[in-house]
């Protein structure tokens, strides 16, 4: 999904970067090396805010890029299939229906993530 556009930001910020794509073992590893050493890594990621050996990825500097140069938010859409209501489903119905996840809501699992390590 995102190949192409994080080549795109990059180069609209006129950074010499190397760009990856890795899995989340590989990501943890490396964001872990540059810590160590005290190097520079910009790191765009979807996965939650792990705790990167004990680091919490929040606590990390954060680059600050001006919105027209950096990716559009995403919207978390809900999907509900119509005749789940018929068949036996009226409870998931109700809930996509009321189902509403906030920003806040989203730090508040991403802490529960790293406390638990699910």
């Amino acid at each position: 999904y995102d190949e192409g556009k994080v080549e795109a930001v990059v180069e609209k910020l006129g950074i010499r970067a190397k760009i990856v794509y890795v899995g989340q073992k590989a990501h943890t590893s490396q964001l872990w090396t540059a810590y160590k050493k005290r190097s520079s890594s910009l790191v765009y990621s979807y996965y939650p805010n792990t705790n990167q050996y004990g680091i919490s990825i929040l606590n990390l500097p954060r680059a600050v890029i001006d919105p027209q140069l950096d990716f559009k938010p995403q919207q978390l859409r809900k999907l509900v299939w119509p005749g789940l209501a018929n068949n036996r489903g009226a409870d998931a119905v109700e809930f996509a229906k009321n189902f509403d996840l906030l920003l806040s809501d989203q730090s508040e699992l991403s802490r529960l993530y790293d406390l638990f390590e699910d």
